[in-house]
């Protein structure tokens, strides 16, 4: 397995998941005290589809959920 693998290059100060029920979930993302939003979305497979839909501008975590 590749668990020394990472996604990005960088390390978060904090990763809050949210769940949905939708085959969408969102995790916020906390990189050098500024927020953002990535999307997941199941694929029926292993990996699934991601992207960030909010780049990491916010302040704070419910700056960026009233933005979202």
């Amino acid at each position: 397995m590749g668990y020394d693998k990472k996604l990005f290059d960088f390390d978060f100060i904090e990763v809050v998941p949210l769940d949905s029920s939708n085959g969408k979930a969102y995790v916020c993302l906390n990189k050098d005290n500024k927020w953002g939003l990535m999307e997941v979305r199941d694929n029926n497979t292993a990996i699934s589809d991601w992207s960030m839909v909010v780049d990491f501008l916010y302040e704070d975590m419910n700056s960026l959920m009233e933005a979202f």
